[in-house]
């Protein structure tokens, strides 16, 4: 009558239409063969605290199964949101398809699996029931995988991306504007008029392309352009490859902030969780095994980039690791807060 769950327990002929009718009918083992056959769950050792252990299971893999949708979801934003920006502001792509299909089924997969060993923090068993109608996804998980996560994630991954052009090339943001999507993959010949135009004016921007060709004049000539042409489109594969280690790496520090929903990352009670670590270490060599093995890498349309270029990110790592603390600081000593309200699921 009050949209709850009912579970009854019983071992006697008088239990068996209440468990029967109950949402979970408990039977013990040693009970009736009537009650047994009208419960749905039967104690096999006849012990009523094994009801406790299989509750505390069930939230325990209800509760990881959450963190690893969120964490999941968090990559969604830094993998649309350079298609958005490219079409918008006109710019290059940051990250191609194919490489988004390394991240989910490469660096992406194996750590969001290693969330489903964690342990839970102490407050898994003081927690009120669910309601009936909850469901698997909610508000607050989008909120903190989408909003939370997915927009560090994205600023640094962009941070690492322009990096590349900007310290590494000498391109201001502006340089770039006009360099649309794909045609730096394109024949010189191919492109229309605006596009040639760009390119050329670009490649008078260009000293690490003319230097060492007879300058400015010589290398950007007409009969040239389409060597800058190409030479652009490489030094696109490397921003595209310090993107896609930004992003990955940015992930993996999100999957240790994942591990527990409030508890903090460095609390002594955090159990070792070695199948992780070993994702992780996992996830790195396959990214760097993709960006950096010749022939491989610009199939997909990545090019080995400077470790000086591809690190500068790193610190945001350490920022998403501070801002998690700071946010589960907020919830411990504030539960019924508006930062805990809105961010715990």
């Amino acid at each position: 009558e009050r949209g709850q769950i009912v579970a009854m327990t019983g071992d006697g002929v008088n239990d068996a239409p209440a468990l029967k009718a109950a949402n979970v009918g408990v039977a013990v083992g040693s009970g009736t063969a009537v009650a047994k056959e009208a419960g749905q769950i039967i104690i096999a050792d006849g012990d009523f605290n094994s009801i406790v252990v299989g509750v505390r299971e069930g939230r325990i893999i209800f509760e990881n199964l959450k963190k690893a949708v969120t964490f999941v979801i968090s990559h969604a934003l830094p993998e649309l949101l350079p298609y958005v920006l490219a079409f918008a502001l006109n710019i290059p792509l940051a990250i191609e398809t194919i490489v988004i299909l390394l991240i989910d089924l490469g660096t992406d997969m194996l750590p969001g699996i290693t969330i489903a060993y964690e342990s839970v923090d102490d407050r898994i068993m003081s927690l009120p029931p669910r309601s009936a109608n909850d469901h698997l996804i909610s508000p607050k998980m989008l909120i903190l995988g989408y909003l939370f996560a997915g927009v560090q994630i994205t600023f640094f991954a962009y941070w690492n991306f322009f990096w590349v052009f900007i310290v590494g090339y000498g391109y201001s943001f502006n340089d770039l504007r006009g360099a649309k999507q794909g045609t730096y993959r394109k024949e010189y010949v191919d492109l229309d008029s605006e596009q040639q135009t760009y390119y050329s004016n670009l490649c008078l921007k260009s000293p690490d392309f003319y230097n060492g060709r007879g300058g400015a004049a010589t290398a950007c000539a007409q009969g040239n352009m389409g060597e800058f042409v190409s030479w652009f489109g490489d030094v696109v594969s490397e921003a595209q490859a310090a993107y896609f280690i930004a992003l990955s790496v940015m992930q993996l520090a999100n999957c240790l902030s994942r591990r527990q929903q409030i508890m903090s990352l460095f609390d002594p009670k955090q159990k070792l969780n070695w199948r992780m670590l070993l994702s992780m270490l996992f996830s790195i060599g396959f990214m760097c095994f993709f960006v950096y093995v010749p022939k491989l890498n610009t199939a997909f349309f990545l090019r080995g980039v400077n470790p000086k270029l591809s690190t500068a990110f790193l610190w945001g790592a350490g920022v998403m690791i501070l801002i998690e603390e700071v946010r589960k600081f907020i919830c411990r000593r504030w539960p019924h807060g508006h930062v805990a309200r809105l961010t715990l699921f």
